[in-house]
C-alpha cells in the first residue's frame, strides 16, 4: 500500500538530509504545509497539489538523483534534453503523481535565484521565497492567489526568516527587476481586491502585512538595471511567457 502524500513528503525529506542533499520542498505542497499542516495536504492531494516541487543545489544533483532512485521514481528523458538538465521531472512508479526538480533557481514567469537560500528554514523555501515563487506569475490561477493570500494570512511580517515573511529579502528580489516588481505589484492588487471581497478572520492581519510588503518595497533602494527598465514601462513585454502553468 503506497504510504500517505504526508509521509511520503516526509520520507524524502529525511533521505535527503540523511544524504546531505540541500533540497526543500517548494509549490503547493509546500505552502499548504507550511500554512494549514500536513494533514491538509493529505486532504488536498490530487485535487489542488497535484505534484511534488522540489529546489535543489545544483552541486547534490548526483545525491538526489540516488534518493530518488531508491524511491523508484523515473526520469523523463525527453524534458531533461529540452531543458538541459536544467530541471527533472519524473514520475512515480505507479504513475499517481510527478515530481519536479529545479535547480539553483526557479525560472518561470521571472527567475527567482535561490542559491544560498536552501539550507536556511527546514524541509521548505522560506516563506519569503515561496511567497515570492508565487508572485512571479503574469496571469496566477485563482488556486496561485489563495496560496499567497494563505501565505500572509498566517505568518507575520518581519526582516528574518523562520515563521516570518522576510521583507527585506522580498525587497531585495523585487528591487532589482523592474519586470519582477511590477508582476508582483498587480498580484498585491488582486490580493487586495480578495480580501476587499471576502470576511475572514485573515483578512485584517493579512492586509497589515500587505501594506508592510508594499511600504518595505516602496522604500528601497531600486538597481540601475530597474531603474533604466522602469523608463520602457509597459510598452515592452517585461515578463517571461510560460507554457505550462500547472506546473508550479
Amino acid at each position: 500500500m503506497a504510504p500517505a502524500p504526508s509521509e511520503l513528503i516526509r520520507r524524502l525529506l529525511r533521505a535527503s538530509e540523511e544524504r546531505g542533499v540541500r533540497m526543500r520542498l517548494a509549490g503547493s505542497a509546500a505552502v499548504v504545509l507550511r500554512c494549514r499542516g500536513m494533514a491538509e495536504v493529505d486532504r488536498r492531494w490530487s485535487n489542488s497539489i497535484k505534484d511534488l516541487d522540489l529546489v535543489c543545489d545544483r552541486r547534490d544533483a548526483v545525491g538526489l538523483q540516488g534518493v530518488l532512485d531508491e524511491f523508484g521514481y523515473i526520469q523523463d528523458a525527453r524534458l531533461l534534453v529540452a531543458t538541459e538538465g536544467r530541471r527533472w521531472t519524473l514520475s512515480a512508479s505507479d504513475r499517481t503523481h510527478w515530481v519536479d526538480v529545479f535547480f539553483d533557481r526557479l525560472e518561470f514567469c521571472h527567475t527567482l535565484d535561490l542559491r544560498n537560500r536552501l539550507v536556511i528554514d527546514s524541509d521548505t523555501l522560506t516563506m519569503a521565497d515561496l511567497l515570492l515563487s508565487k508572485l512571479q506569475y503574469v496571469a496566477p490561477r485563482p488556486q496561485d492567489i489563495g496560496q499567497m493570500l494563505d501565505i500572509v494570512g498566517t505568518h507575520p511580517t518581519g526582516e528574518c526568516d523562520g515563521d516570518r515573511i522576510n521583507t527585506r529579502r522580498v525587497a531585495q528580489v523585487l528591487c532589482q527587476s523592474w519586470g519582477y516588481w511590477q508582476t508582483a505589484q498587480l498580484n498585491f492588487r488582486r490580493m487586495e481586491q480578495r480580501l476587499l471581497t471576502t470576511e475572514t478572520a485573515d483578512r485584517p492581519p493579512a492586509m497589515e502585512r500587505l501594506a508592510a510588503l508594499r511600504d518595505q518595497i516602496a522604500g528601497s533602494p531600486k538597481s540601475i538595471r530597474w531603474q533604466v527598465r522602469a523608463v520602457l514601462g509597459q510598452g515592452l513585454r517585461w515578463y517571461s511567457e510560460v507554457e505550462d502553468t500547472d506546473v508550479f
